[in-house]
């Protein structure tokens, strides 16, 4: 996947709100190839319709999911602490 655009110095973007656009960035071209390949719909809501993909973010986390509702989704995925994915040349 792509990301060199978040290094565009144009955009003016917190840590969080980069995090659930590269994760959303990702639920997007995973769903895309899997349902391209299977010629079906990933994950499926029903037999004709995906699930629509989310994030979200708190003061900690980032939140992520495939389907209508985070309380009840389709695929959901442990929340990932915004501190692991904002660190800055830790080594």
């Amino acid at each position: 996947m792509d990301i060199s655009w978040i290094e565009d110095e144009g955009e003016d973007r917190t840590a969080a709100q980069l995090a659930a656009l590269i994760a959303g960035n990702a639920l997007n071209e995973l769903q895309d190839a899997v349902s391209e390949s299977s010629k079906e719909p990933w994950p499926a809501l029903s037999p004709t319709v995906m699930a629509p993909y989310a994030t979200r973010t708190d003061d900690t986390s980032l939140f992520f999911w495939y389907g209508t509702s985070e309380t009840t989704p389709v695929i959901g995925f442990t929340p990932i602490a915004l501190r692991e994915v904002a660190r800055v040349g830790s080594g």
